[in-house]
């Protein structure tokens, strides 16, 4: 853990604010051409960022020493806003979907980074930068996940995004949620010591973040990218039943259906609220709630996979969120048979054939419909999803299990050897 000493350094740092304006004012007389040297640094961020050329420009960087470079910059620039902003922003875009930048990035960036977010307040934008770093250094990195939580850096960003986060300042949003985002997910495939998201979950949700979020959503119910986000980082906090009933307590199925109508087009939306929709499926209550005849988030989640067929992220959220709703409920799975749910099914299966992880939420989807109640075996079949379901197996060997499963449970001919999966399909809390 590299982040160790993070929370006495950072306080000592934080001190030193008036001595850091006179030091920056210095910095930036000695740089001389500082708007030349912030125009280069956010071109290199431009290149990096670019979708086309990403990949190579990172890993170029990368191999000539860009990542310490860069850090060293942050480094020699910490009471030099101006110039810091910028060079946070390049280790960060350095560093994001590059694995092999990530292992050449100093043990001190994480403190770094907190101390930058701890003496600068928003809505100055270096703020954002560091709390962008942040999150990004937190990817699969144990050690800087437990400095970040210890730091009480959740702290400034719920403050963050309770107050200029409601006030539409979309920036600052997309620079803090990934930070609640890492603390919950067990990703380090190198920690020595077990992984704390779920309880940093349980913890953070204990306070005000599910209703501050809901809040940010709806604040900016009108910004497709932030709405997106926000229900993303929902969808992390919700690890358990509680936090399930505590989310649709407060209005959570409402505000979803409301956004995921207004920004039906958008792809990104539409997935993000289908997905969230299933962890809130996890709870019986609300599973019945959201298939009651002429419920609105059933409603949703269907139109969603017809209007965004061809998106595969899309179809297989969907169809998850299916198979949730269906599990060991046979009354919601003949209102979603009603409501043409196979046919949303099929549709994803046809458009989407060399695709595992569709396949294979598509199979549990409908064998967790045919599976409780015979009388809807006939029904299901007549959709035409036999000859789908023996191409998925032919196709993705590794999700045979579950064909055969869908097969059996439709009173269909099985080929093949046994199946390993003896009860419903149920993806638990993945």
């Amino acid at each position: 853990d590299g982040a160790g000493g993070a929370g006495g350094a950072a306080e000592e740092k934080e001190g030193e604010e008036g001595e850091g304006k006179d030091a920056g004012a210095a910095v930036l007389a000695a740089v001389g051409d500082v708007e030349g040297v912030v125009a280069a640094l956010r071109g290199l961020v431009d290149a990096c960022t670019n979708k086309e050329e990403t990949a190579d420009v990172r890993s170029i960087l990368g191999a000539k020493g860009g990542v310490e470079t860069a850090f060293a910059a942050c480094e020699a620039w910490l009471d030099a806003p101006t110039l810091l902003e910028p060079s946070m922003r390049l280790l960060r875009a350095l560093l994001t979907g590059n694995g092999e930048n990530r292992r050449r990035v100093p043990a001190a960036a994480i403190l770094l980074a907190v101390v930058a977010a701890k003496r600068y307040k928003a809505p100055a934008p270096v703020h954002g930068a560091a709390l962008a770093l942040t999150g990004t250094l937190c990817v699969q990195h144990e050690g800087n996940k437990r400095a970040v939580f210890r730091n009480r850096v959740v702290d400034i960003v719920l403050r963050d995004l309770g107050g200029r986060g409601c006030a539409g300042d979309e920036r600052l949003v997309r620079d803090a949620l990934p930070i609640l985002r890492a603390l919950c997910m067990n990703d380090d495939p190198t920690a020595a010591v077990d992984a704390k998201a779920f309880d940093t979950a349980r913890e953070i949700a204990a306070g005000d973040a599910l209703s501050v979020l809901l809040k940010v959503v709806e604040a900016n119910a009108k910004a497709p990218a932030v709405v997106a986000d926000t229900l993303f980082t929902l969808t992390a906090l919700a690890v358990n039943n509680d936090i399930c009933k505590n989310l649709t307590e407060m209005g959570a199925l409402s505000l979803v259906v409301s956004v995921g109508d207004a920004h039906m087009e958008d792809a990104r939306v539409t997935r993000r609220c289908t997905e969230l929709l299933k962890k809130l499926a996890g709870n019986d209550a609300i599973k019945a709630a959201m298939c009651a005849d002429g419920a609105d988030p059933l409603r949703l989640v269907l139109r969603a996979m017809n209007k965004h067929v061809e998106e595969p992220k899309v179809a297989e959220a969907g169809a998850a969120c299916v198979a949730a709703v269906c599990l060991r409920n046979p009354t919601n799975a003949a209102i979603v048979i009603k409501n043409e749910g196979v046919s949303c099914i099929t549709g994803a299966m046809r458009a989407h054939v060399d695709v595992a992880p569709v396949q294979r939420s598509c199979c549990m989807a409908i064998r967790n419909m045919a599976s409780r109640d015979r009388t809807l075996r006939k029904t299901i079949r007549d959709e035409g999803v036999e000859p789908l379901l023996r191409v998925a197996r032919a196709n993705h060997p590794a999700i045979g299990d579950h064909v055969y499963a869908a097969l059996r449970d439709l009173d269909l001919e099985l080929r093949g050897g046994p199946v390993a999966i003896e009860e419903e399909a149920d993806e638990g809390e993945e």
